[in-house]
């Protein structure tokens, strides 16, 4: 039964479809007459007929029958008025539907019932247009937008339903012009005029708060930044932007580091385009061009100009909380070798870039790096895998044999590789030839490099994914890169000439997933402005979620095999959600520690965390399967010298691990293992550990690197018994080798523990007993930053 909705008799009409006959256009000045209110609201072409819908009032529904009389009537003499240019054109005329206002692709008209974004364009007539619409949509339970873009004679606004709910609208309302598929993807901003993207630019930033100048950044190393950009220009300061040549200027001429700032600061811009409401943002932007594509080609030393970039923005703004995008790459000489046997080594940049996330001071007079007195900040890096185009089918056995690139190999940089969740083809020629999706929705880019090729002894690279678009395949072996419909839309950079671009651009590949990744990692220092870089990232990766694509490639429980798709897929792909709040089904705990690794009297320093777990409500659940995640992240000193990283030459300065107890310890026998397993790695390498089957990498496969992430799955009351968490040192170059000051024996970690339990009963409360216990006195939703 159709709602009966107050509608303006007045207002009330009839829409009619003139279709041609082939191969012949329709006289369309001739279909309306806007003095009586009868209007051409649409018009698209379907192979050899075009069609035509026309808006009719209900007081003019005598207009196109008095036009058939007058030319039936007609006797074809000179003068005589017969409408014979309108009529004979036109082979059929029908009643309209919600299909007839359709003016996209035909065959991508929706199910009936699909819920989809609607464009729905108004007439423009007595100001009255929209609210008639929102009670529609009131009515009708729809969700509409709350802006709206106004052209001279049209309306757009926002509105999700399905076909079946939207199809009664054309009964009742008479401002319907036309109805579009929202823009879900970039193509449609991407294909538009300069000028139209203009309108939609300044419809977007109605609702753009401006971030506040004391908030924390991402500072895009790159090609510069076009500043001016509007989209930009409210979180990038003209004193933000930065060259380390100054014959280059800061700007951007290439366009890749404007494209990197738009998805560092609001991400795919299709969201914040079509955006509900306001729109705040919580973190800066600075810019450093290290790069500059139309200079001559010229061998670089970019360990030293990364310090050069560091050390610009550290000058300008030396409290400011940040974080570097780097998406800038070379190749490791190593694609195509696959060899089990090969392991890749550490380079000058790679190199560069951990002594700076560890703390590095940088001379202000040779702009190297060098030891202070004092403690210096750490930095985060988020670096980019780098990209491959794959020419065959079989995508992942390219991605697989091309190793990441250099610096993505640097220990304490949160490395990051490229998925895809974009499968649907927008580009009409493609879809008629019957083109597809090359990767499966949540697999990984076709795009992305992997870890796979590095070996076992370092670690696991890409740390995590993020989306990077897709490529399509004709069925016939044949790929093609770069659809629009498959990419992300992002900020561009406007270039005067003969073909004018506008000010938006599709980006894709691992770079536009780094930009993506950091702009969490700011989300995250804006929300908890106290958080280590070390935090930052452990926070990231523990977000990180595999998906149901990569986990079907997981074709046996073994932890080699979890272990290899780790070096495919890194730990999944991150949450800005679940990195900024504990999820509701989910208790997360945040410890930032310090210890010294190496005493003066030969004895390694551990620690241990009693975890203020629920025991009896986890007891109480008996074999409900819980999750327990373990992130923990430290930054090392690296020794990059090539001289066989055994003792005083270990490449890291020392290492970290964490163990759990077991169920059937008690805490005195937790504790004598750890001291065990930690004397062990002071002369020789941990032998290795025995695992109870739970955890999906285990200890010999995660302890790789300054990074560890692995999750135990099992019941709930085994859970309830493994309640202490250790954390202790292993071997490296500081136990051998004296350091300037005692201040850098000190190693800080961030240790990140989380119960996810999706089985449990909604009317189980895992977190107020721990609240409780610790005296808390937050909200259950928020990320507690406890240390017990």
């Amino acid at each position: 039964m159709r709602a009966q909705l107050p509608i303006d008799p007045e207002r009330v009409g009839m829409y009619l479809t003139f279709e041609s006959s082939k191969g012949i256009e329709l006289n369309l000045e001739g279909l309306q007459n806007p003095s009586k209110g009868i209007e051409l609201v649409a018009c698209v072409r379907e192979g050899d007929h075009e069609r035509a819908t026309v808006y009719v009032p209900d007081s003019q529904r005598g207009f196109f029958f008095e036009r058939l009389q007058a030319y039936e009537r007609s006797t074809g003499r000179r003068g005589e008025t017969n409408y014979r240019d309108v009529i004979d054109r036109v082979s059929a005329v029908r009643l309209a539907t919600l299909r007839a206002l359709w003016t996209d692709g035909p065959d991508t008209f929706p199910a009936i019932q699909e819920q989809v974004w609607w464009e729905v364009w108004l007439r423009r007539t007595d100001r009255g247009e929209v609210e008639r619409l929102r009670h529609f949509a009131e009515k009708k339970q729809l969700a509409i937008g709350r802006r709206r873009l106004d052209f001279e004679d049209r309306i757009v606004v926002v509105l999700r339903g399905s076909a079946e709910q939207l199809s009664s609208s054309i009964d009742v309302l008479g401002d319907l012009a036309e109805v579009r598929r929202a823009t879900e993807s970039p193509l449609v901003f991407d294909r538009m005029p300069p000028s139209e993207q203009r309108e939609w630019i300044k419809a977007a930033l109605n609702g753009v708060a401006p971030p506040s100048v004391d908030g924390p950044a991402v500072c895009v190393l790159d090609t510069g930044v076009f500043q001016e950009h509007p989209l930009l220009a409210m979180a990038l300061s003209p004193s933000d932007c930065h060259t380390v040549d100054p014959n280059w200027g800061p700007t951007d001429r290439d366009g890749h580091g404007t494209q990197m700032a738009g998805l560092a600061l609001h991400g795919d811009l299709v969201d914040p385009l079509l955006s509900l409401g306001p729109q705040p943002l919580h973190h800066r932007l600075e810019s450093v061009k290290i790069l500059e594509p139309r200079q001559e080609s010229r061998y670089e030393l970019y360990g030293s100009i990364t310090i050069d970039a560091v050390s610009r923005v550290e000058i300008e703004q030396p409290k400011r909380r940040r974080c570097f995008s780097l998406a800038v790459t070379t190749s490791q000489r190593a694609d195509a070798q696959r060899s089990d046997s090969f392991s890749i080594q550490p380079t000058s940049w790679s190199a560069a870039i951990d002594a700076l996330s560890a703390g590095r001071a940088i001379d202000p007079h040779s702009r190297g790096l060098r030891y202070d007195s004092e403690q210096t900040p750490r930095r985060l890096f988020v670096v980019s895998a780098g990209n491959i185009t794959p020419k065959r089918v079989e995508y992942l056995d390219d991605c697989d044999t091309h190793v990441v690139e250099d610096p993505a190999h640097a220990w304490n940089a949160l490395t990051v590789g490229a998925s895809t969740n974009l499968t649907a083809i927008e580009e009409h020629n493609h879809v008629r030839s019957g083109w597809s999706a090359l990767a499966s929705e949540g697999d990984l880019s076709p795009y992305s490099r992997t870890g796979l090729l590095l070996g076992r002894t370092w670690p696991i690279k890409p740390d995590v994914v993020f989306e990077g678009g897709n490529a399509a395949e004709d069925g016939h072996g044949n790929v093609d890169f770069g659809l629009a419909s498959l990419s992300l839309l992002t900020t561009g950079l406007p270039t005067a000439g003969a073909v004018e671009s506008g000010l938006l651009d599709v980006s894709n590949g691992t770079s536009a997933a780094t930009a993506q990744v950091a702009r969490i990692a700011a989300s995250v220092m804006a929300e908890y402005p106290h958080l280590w870089p070390e935090t930052v990232r452990a926070l990231v990766v523990h977000s990180a979620r595999w998906t149901t694509a990569m986990e079907a490639h997981r074709t046996d429980k073994k932890k080699k095999v979890a272990a290899s798709l780790a070096r495919r897929y890194g730990y999944g792909i991150p949450s800005r959600e679940r990195a900024t709040r504990s999820a509701k089904d989910a208790l997360t705990l945040v410890v930032q520690g310090e210890l010294v690794p190496y005493l003066p009297e030969g004895r390694p320093q551990m620690d241990l965390y009693t975890l203020p777990w629920p025991r009896e409500v986890l007891q109480s659940l008996g074999a409900a399967t819980v999750c327990l995640r373990v992130t923990l992240s430290y930054f090392i000193e690296p020794n990059p010298a090539r001289r066989g990283w055994r003792s005083r030459f270990r490449y890291a300065s020392h290492g970290l691990r964490f163990a759990l107890k077991d169920p059937t310890e008690t805490v005195e026998m937790f504790e004598a293992r750890v001291n065990r397993m930690a004397r062990q790695s002071q002369t020789a390498k941990i032998p290795p550990r025995p695992s109870d089957g739970g955890w999906r990498l285990g200890p010999n496969e995660r302890d790789r690197g300054s990074l560890h992430s692995d999750c135990w799955t099992g019941a709930a009351a085994k859970l309830a018994d493994r309640y202490c968490v250790a954390v202790f040192p292993t071997a490296g170059w500081w136990k051998d080798v004296r350091l300037p000051s005692d201040a850098h024996r000190v190693a800080r970690y961030a240790l990140v523990v989380s119960i996810e339990a999706d089985a449990v009963p909604v009317d189980v409360d895992l977190w107020t007993p721990v609240a409780t216990q610790v005296g808390l006195v937050v909200a259950p939703d928020a990320l507690s930053g406890i240390s017990v």
